[in-house]
Parts: structure tokens; sequence; C-alpha cells
């Protein structure tokens, strides 16, 4: 027997997804030019997903699990060279990295935990607004 999969996402996945990758629900409100209360309404499953978001969703899944194995493999290769893993402390950091990013602090935390887990050894330092980071 097999189960077919759901046709739109599921409000559980969409959520679950959207906290795993650290995307709080006003940066990915932002980010997909909708109001902070339709991403709550889809949170929440008052309101279906539409494609086009979960395909957005899926799409940052992708980006963020390969920066994390990229960064995984250099931080293994070179771990005296690039260690520690620097991340923002908060937003004010953001506009101090080199180069600049669009995601927000909580993502940032998300993909140091995760390189920790697969590199051995690695630790997280909050960056130095005064310096660039990797």
């Amino acid at each position: 027997m097999t189960i077919a999969p759901p046709e739109r996402m599921p409000a559980a996945t969409f959520r679950a997804l959207r906290e795993y990758l650290g995307l709080p629900g006003s940066w990915l409100a932002q980010h997909l030019d909708v109001g902070e209360r339709t991403v709550r309404k889809w949170d929440q499953g008052e309101a279906p997903i539409p494609g086009g978001v979960a395909d957005e969703l899926q799409r940052l899944a992708t980006l963020t699990r390969d920066y994390v194995q990229q960064h995984a493999e250099r931080l293994r290769d070179d771990p005296a060279g690039t260690w520690p893993f620097e991340i923002p402390r908060g937003t004010y950091d953001l506009d101090a990295m080199t180069p600049a990013t669009d995601f927000p602090v909580d993502w940032w935390r998300n993909v140091g935990a995760r390189l920790m887990e697969v590199v051995p050894g690695l630790w997280l330092e909050w960056i130095d607004a005064d310096q660039d980071v990797p």
C-alpha cells in the first residue's frame, strides 16, 4: 500500500520546517512579501499554504543544507585556519558581515548548531562587528 503525499504542504510541515531553518515568522513574511498575520495563519492551519510558498520554503531548506555542507567541508579541511565559526549575536551584527546577509540571526544560530553536529570539536563565537566574517 502506498500513501500519496498531500497536494498542499500541511501546516505542521510548514511550521516545523520554518522553525527548523531558524526563520522567524516576521522574517519569512517580509521575504515572501506577505503580512505576518498570513504566516501565523499558515502556521496554525487556518489558511492553506500556497504552492509557491511551499516551493520557496523547500528552496530555502536546500540552500541551508548546501551552505552547511559547504562550510562543514571547509572546516574539516582546515580546522586551525577557520575555527571558530562566527555567528551574529544580534541584528546589528548582520550589517557587519561580509558578504552581507539577508538571513536572520536565528538562521545563523541554526547553521552554527548544525555545523557543530557534523564537525567534531567545532565551537561558535560571536562575530566581532569590526572584522569580516568568512
